[in-house]
């Protein structure tokens, strides 16, 4: 017999959401940081056992491009209901160059598929006074 292994895979886009003022207004030579509602969202991975219970993604951000997972803070959208696990959350990410990477899980692979590719999110910096 025959086994057959199918990688689990995701490619996703970000939309920049909405951006909330967070600079401490020390340093007034540089545009002032702030803070942004991002949106990220991936094609669905259709592979069964990620759109059932112990199934979902994982979406990891990190300020270092080329980062790896294993060090990386993330977002865990898991199965809740319905056909197929969510698509889609929000981050809040600083002014500047963020890195994202999302991959898919289940109850059969708990430590996940290979991480998508990197994506370089840049939110834009504050208005200079």
């Amino acid at each position: 017999m025959r086994r057959v292994r199918r990688r689990m895979g995701v490619a996703f886009s970000v939309v920049l959401v909405a951006t909330a003022c967070g600079g401490d207004g020390r340093n007034l030579s540089s545009p002032p940081s702030i803070t942004a509602n991002v949106q990220v969202s991936w094609a669905a991975n259709r592979e069964a056992a990620v759109n059932r219970t112990g199934g979902g993604y994982r979406v990891y951000a990190s300020r270092t491009s080329g980062f790896n997972i294993a060090s990386a803070s993330f977002v865990d959208v898991p199965f809740d209901s319905g056909a197929a696990a969510p698509t889609s959350t929000n981050l809040m990410l600083s002014s500047g160059d963020n890195f994202i990477k999302v991959l898919a899980y289940s109850a059969l692979n708990p430590n996940g598929s290979d991480p998508s590719t990197e994506t370089t999110v840049s939110v834009p910096f504050g208005a200079t006074p």
